[in-house]
């Protein structure tokens, strides 16, 4: 853990002082971009979300928390008079 710090340190550090040099260094243009979005979606669609533990695990949740936490939490907002929400607030 301690070399990786500071292996990212000495890397970061790097790039910095090259960047005071080479100006094309310090430029990022429009079509160069370090995005991963595409790679990380189609890791979480296709293997993570696969996982049957995962899936299992997150079912259970899911009804945890609709049945025990945000329906009811729904329902006791929705019993508040709204003009007695609003003079809360103030």
């Amino acid at each position: 853990m301690a070399h990786a710090l500071a292996l990212s340190v000495v890397a970061f550090t790097g790039c910095v002082i090259l960047a005071k040099f080479v100006p094309v260094a310090a430029e990022l243009g429009r079509g160069q971009d370090f995005g991963q979005g595409r790679e990380l979606d189609s890791y979480v669609k296709d293997d993570l979300l696969q996982n049957p533990v995962l899936k299992a695990v997150t079912n259970w949740l899911r009804v945890f928390m609709n049945n025990y936490v945000l329906i009811p939490f729904r329902n006791f907002l929705r019993s508040i008079p709204t003009p007695a929400f609003i003079a809360f607030g103030w």
